[in-house]
């Protein structure tokens, strides 16, 4: 039976990491990945980046179908913005499991910034992905040599009329440096630890209310409570808990797991 493999990475400046995910898992996994979840924001050479990544793989593996999500904001650099890409990376991982009933989900989380790259590795885990992938290029220096070389290459793809002749226009450019020597980088896959649905459920479950719970009527062991409180998520009373504004977030965030979750 043929198993649907689908790839999902945020995409930031570096373009050429979506790619090199997707020839990571042709060619070493042995693996045949049918679709690539891009999730980027509007800045406008993220942009351009994304159709850069849709023409060389149209080019090289013509049977990934590239699937891009975009944000609207330029760039993950406030807490509101975080929680937006959260939900929407949520969304996308938790409609890959529900929706499409995926066999085989990567996430690579190299392509954005570092607390995109957090936040991922805490939805992999929390949603239960079969591998989380990070990519180590070895020789960086040369690398973003050879990024910057091709820039205007990549920035005119997005007002081109025509991408898939300009992507064969500059094929040469572009090819080099998004389809590297696989020896040229390292795949670093994370372990995850699966985590249980039903205590998850619970802990959503006070974190969605309006304001808070009694205490009897939470069913969740206190060293969980106490923890909840550290983080600033809640604040405990004496006869009950109540809800601060961050844990509302959070919860809002990751209302696309209740999907997944056993309900209590």
């Amino acid at each position: 039976m043929i198993k649907n493999v689908v790839g999902v990475i945020p995409i930031g400046f570096s373009p050429p990491v979506a790619t090199e995910f997707v020839q990571y898992v042709q060619e070493c996994r042995n693996e045949k990945m049918n679709h690539l979840i891009l999730i980027a924001t509007s800045h406008k050479f993220v942009k351009a980046g994304v159709y850069l990544v849709i023409e060389a793989l149209k080019d090289r593996y013509p049977r990934v179908r590239v699937h891009p999500t975009f944000l609207n904001f330029e760039d993950v650099n406030d807490e509101n913005k975080m929680y937006s890409f959260l939900h929407v990376a949520c969304k996308a991982l938790v409609d890959q499991k529900i929706k499409y009933k995926t066999d085989i989900i990567h996430l690579c989380i190299a392509g954005g910034r570092k607390e995109e790259s957090v936040l991922l590795t805490l939805l992999g885990q929390l949603v239960g992905v079969n591998t989380i992938m990070h990519f180590i290029i070895e020789d960086i220096r040369t690398y973003n040599i050879e990024l910057e070389r091709i820039k205007k290459e990549i920035e005119d793809i997005l007002e081109a009329e025509n991408k898939s002749e300009h992507y064969k226009k500059h094929k040469d450019k572009f090819e080099k440096i998004m389809f590297p020597n696989i020896t040229s980088y390292s795949a670093i896959e994370i372990p995850i630890l699966p985590y249980p649905k039903t205590t998850l459920a619970k802990i959503l479950g006070i974190l969605d209310k309006e304001n808070y719970i009694e205490k009897k009527d939470v069913m969740l062991e206190y060293d969980i409570i106490r923890k909840l409180n550290q983080m600033g998520l809640i604040k405990e009373g004496t006869q009950r808990i109540y809800i601060k504004e961050k844990g509302k977030k959070l919860a809002k965030a990751l209302t696309p797991l209740q999907k997944l979750l056993i309900k209590i």
